[in-house]
């Protein structure tokens, strides 16, 4: 079974994140291109200013979120193109000009810290930074709305990424309890700001926000 492509690898190949979802590959949870390794070779920016101080916690923020924000933007991408209202256009918009920036400053993170760039399925036994949606695994996710069209599209968006959301500020959380380094702290932080004000967000819409209207979202 052919399957869409959710990721691509990180920084180098950012820009294609925005349209890889319509890439077909064969069967797995996490198809496409592998992200490289670090090693003690690899350099970051010679600019930047990262620090070294990290703990597991840290790491597994970092790893497991690049994954999720790759495929939130995969999801936002399909928005983006097939939403029938502008609200949620912009909105698909805003989260994947939001999250293609974290995706470079984390993976900036890991080569510095010399860390793998992700999990590899044996060590997650499951979607690579993520947990599933209302029952869906991601793929599925996706297939799920992929197959929607007309105003069904638009909620089925704003239902799963609103459960999506909810996975980002749990793995935020997790980062901010346990975690040291000082930017990732900082970082897990405004994830959980940012997403929070998301979600009520989508929540109006669904609420309110979706019956005919086309006008632009005045979020945040």
């Amino acid at each position: 079974m052919k399957r869409t492509v959710f990721v691509v690898s990180a920084v180098a190949a950012l820009a294609v994140a925005l349209v890889a979802c319509g890439t077909n590959t064969e069967d797995g949870d996490r198809a496409g291109p592998s992200h490289p390794t670090a090693t003690a070779t690899d350099k970051a920016d010679p600019s930047s200013s990262v620090s070294k101080a990290h703990n597991d916690a840290d790491t597994d923020f970092a790893q497991k979120m690049i994954a999720h924000n790759e495929g939130a933007i995969a999801i936002a991408n399909l928005a983006a193109q097939h939403a029938t209202t502008e609200q949620v256009r912009d909105l698909a918009n805003q989260i994947m000009g939001m999250q293609s920036p974290e995706i470079e400053t984390m993976t900036t993170w890991l080569i510095t810290w010399e860390e793998d760039l992700v999990l590899t399925d044996e060590e997650t036994g499951k979607d690579q930074g993520g947990m599933l949606l209302e029952g869906l695994r991601r793929q599925e996710a996706f297939n799920d709305l992929e197959a929607r069209s007309g105003g069904d599209f638009d909620r089925r968006f704003l239902e799963l990424m609103t459960a999506h959301h909810h996975e980002a500020i749990e793995i935020a959380k997790d980062a901010r309890n346990h975690g040291e380094n000082s930017e990732a702290l900082e970082l897990a932080a405004q994830i959980i700001a940012n997403q929070e004000t998301q979600i009520k967000h989508m929540e109006e819409l669904l609420n309110t926000g979706l019956e005919g209207g086309t006008g632009a979202s005045s979020w945040p």
